[in-house]
């Protein structure tokens, strides 16, 4: 049965009401294209069509190639997420018999449609809007990080299965994940080649998006940084920055090397780090940690004035602190449970040889005669001497017979003939009917009678004539037991006789094969131990790394609840000095403001006299100008207030300058940096002390899985030999 192509699945889709199996479906429209024919989204695995339904709009995919464990995985996959309820992921169901083509069911998909934009479409509209490409960028390593601490992995993580809605980011198409149900399987899918690794189909396992992420990560940024990388390289077609050439020829890549001249130490310690991952497996390659602040900085400095007078904070520690990226990428070392680890057989292992014989003693084969006795010889009776011989039934016989039959037939019909004529009222002939009756059935009995006589004398002739050939037949039967009783006795005594051999030969065999027995049993309680002795190494390996990995996770929370502390306290700065210098400049302007009188200006229209009338007011300089104040006083209308308020704003504070020296006084400004200072210490002490803890975890897990890790090898090299062991034992052990 010929799997079906994109165009049948066309053709089935412009009639969903015969053609699909779901009832939701069934009731949905298809979108069309300007043909009015259904318009599929095709990729490599699947058509996926979009369907309008009264209660949502779902994304239907149609597989294009035919998988026989489609159901056991999607069934898994289905599982883990309603499990884990991630917020990213979208709802879907299998169907086996999901669309029906040519008479036969086929199976489909059923996802909820998500209303967003493709990665590329999102940069793209967004290549100069650097906050958002970042912010993006960040939400997929999120995304990463929780599939990884599910042991989860996408399996496909590019530009086309990444939507994004409402400026965060959503996952589609599920084909290639893997969920810890699956471990052990392998993949039908490779992965998009410009955001993968090279790849078989055993590489299937938790960590399988961490080399996508870095290729996402460091193309949005970067491209935050510098959108015209979009362009240079061509960014949007089927890739972000980077192709699969990059990954294989590094040194050749302009891409990288364009990235290495970056004036900025992040991108090119990014790039440095992304070079080393080129040579490692898809599973060994480990997850970014950007560790920067979930905003980009500003493209150019603010027009405000207060941001081009505030003195430069302090610079923040060079040591460990706040330089999560860096650190935690030395110190976060402990294996994840689920990481495959490569342990190597000894080389050379061969069979360890038979203590005894190069091969163990065939056991005896059991005599033929004792499993299939010969048949007995036939026996040859003398020739019969005598025939059977039979004497027939004579004429008188035969009519005294056909007599007695006649006279029982008419016995019961005068009887009857009587009755019904007695009851008609014929008292005479009915007694005359009952004396024939009674006379025939007499005849009956003497003619019964006169035919059992002859017979009892026909056959006692009969006997007679035949007794010397029962005689013959008697002996022949006789002679024939005593040859089966011959045969009987001769073959027991050979079979005695076979049974007694073979009993010394298996005492014999049994005594020869015991050491190869007792080999036998000591090598396959060897596999068992060295069987039992991994799987407790392998548990032991877990619970160590599971534990290491609880106490290190919530160690690096709260280094990363740390660096938010900083971050506040240098904000909680920032805007504590903005207001203390935005209340000196206050204070000096005020200052200003009244140094400037109101009779000593030249101001249009305005001689003595209605100086005098501003001095009564109270109107003595710049400061108590106002529009509404000066309305208030007799003789001036709003002509003459404008006027004194042009002279303060065009002549009095045009002409102030802010004195920033003389903004705090040393004092002040010294006890506000102690103030912060001590704040920055205290969390500079316990950031060193989690460092140092979150340093001796790694360390002492690092030793403790080094050593399991030895102990599992030794294990495995144990269960390997003991293995080899068992392939030369023979069958019959």
């Amino acid at each position: 049965m010929a799997w079906p192509t994109p165009q049948d699945y066309q053709e089935a889709m412009q009639n969903p009401c015969n053609a699909l199996g779901n009832p939701e479906l069934q009731t949905g429209r298809v979108e069309e294209d300007q043909l009015g024919l259904p318009r599929p989204i095709s990729g490599g695995f699947a058509s996926v069509y979009k369907v309008f339904c009264p209660s949502r709009t779902w994304a239907v995919r149609c597989f294009l190639k035919e998988f026989l464990d489609q159901q056991q995985r999607y069934a898994a996959i289905s599982n883990q997420l309603a499990i884990s309820k991630f917020p990213f992921a979208t709802h879907f169901e299998f169907f086996q018999q999901g669309i029906r083509i040519r008479g036969n069911w086929y199976p489909i998909v059923k996802m909820e449609w998500v209303q967003g934009e493709s990665l590329t479409r999102f940069v793209e509209n967004n290549i100069h809007s650097p906050q958002k490409l970042l912010s993006v960028g960040l939400d997929v390593v999120e995304i990463a990080r929780v599939l990884n601490r599910a042991g989860v992995a996408h399996g496909d993580l590019q530009h086309g299965n990444i939507l994004v809605s409402n400026g965060k980011p959503k996952l589609i198409d599920y084909d290639g994940m893997y969920v810890p149900a699956l471990r052990g399987w392998q993949t039908h899918e490779a992965g998009h080649p410009n955001y993968q690794l090279p790849r078989d189909d055993s590489d299937f396992g938790p960590g399988l998006d961490n080399f996508s992420v870095w290729v996402i990560y460091l193309s949005l940024r970067a491209l935050s940084i510098r959108p015209t990388l979009w362009s240079q390289f061509q960014g949007g077609d089927d890739c972000l920055i980077f192709r699969r050439a990059d990954f294989e020829e590094p040194a050749r890549s302009a891409v990288l090397q364009e990235l290495k001249r970056f004036p900025e130490p992040e991108i090119k310690q990014l790039t440095t780090a992304f070079e080393s991952l080129l040579s490692l497996s898809p599973l060994k390659v480990p997850m970014i940690d950007p560790g920067l602040p979930k905003a980009a900085p500003p493209s150019k400095p603010t027009a405000d004035w207060l941001y081009d007078h505030l003195p430069h904070p302090p610079p923040q520690p060079t040591g460990a602190a706040f330089n999560l990226a860096n650190k935690l990428a030395q110190i976060n070392q402990i294996p994840r449970p689920s990481d495959i680890y490569t342990i190597w057989h000894s080389p050379g292992v061969s069979p360890t040889p038979w203590p005894l014989l190069p091969h163990p003693p065939v056991s005896p084969a059991v005599p033929g005669i004792l499993v299939s006795p010969p048949a007995f010889p036939t026996f040859e009776p003398p020739p019969a001497q005598f025939h059977p011989a039979v004497v027939p039934i004579d004429s008188l016989q035969y009519s005294i017979g056909v007599a007695a039959l006649i006279f029982i037939a008419l016995t019961p019909l005068s009887a009857g003939l009587g009755v019904v004529v007695g009851a008609l009222g014929a008292g005479n002939p009915l007694a005359a009917a009952f004396v024939a009756g009674v006379g025939f059935f007499v005849g009956a009995v003497l003619f019964t009678t006169w035919w059992t006589v002859l017979e009892v004398k026909r056959r006692q002739e009969e006997k007679e004539l035949n007794h010397e050939y029962q005689e013959e037949r008697r002996l022949h039967k006789a002679l024939q037991q005593e040859h089966v009783e011959r045969c009987k006795k001769r073959l027991k005594e050979q079979q005695d006789q076979a049974r007694r051999k073979y009993d010394e030969l298996v005492a014999k065999w049994n005594g020869e094969i015991l050491p190869y027995k007792q080999e036998t049993a000591r090598r396959r309680e060897a596999f068992q131990g060295a069987k039992s002795r991994l799987q407790r190494a392998e548990l032991q390996w877990k619970t160590v790394s599971d534990a290491a990995i609880q106490l290190f996770d919530r160690k690096k929370a709260e280094l990363g609840r740390l660096k938010d502390d900083y971050d506040a306290v240098e904000n909680q700065r920032e805007a504590e000095l903005k207001q203390m210098l935005a209340k000196a400049r206050e204070n000096q302007f005020h200052a200003h403001l009244r140094q400037h009188l109101v009779e000593h200006a030249v101001i249009d229209n305005i001689g003595p006299a209605r100086r005098r009338a501003l001095k009564s007011a109270g109107v003595l300089t710049a400061m108590e100008v106002s529009r509404d104040r000066i309305k208030q006083i007799q003789g001036f209308g709003d002509a003459l207030a404008d006027n004194i308020v042009k002279w303060r704003r065009d002549q009095v504070e045009t002409s102030f300058i802010f004195k920033t020296a003389k903004a705090i006084a040393p004092h002040e400004m010294q006890a506000f940096e102690s103030k912060y200072q001590h704040l920055r210490q205290l969390i500079q002490r316990r950031f060193d002390a989690v460092e140092q803890e979150l340093t001796k975890i790694s360390l002492d897990a690092a030793t403790q899985l080094s050593q399991l890790t030895q102990q599992i090898k030794a294990c495995m090299n144990q269960l390997g030999q003991a293995e080899t062991d068992l392939t030369v034992i023979p069958r019959s052990l």
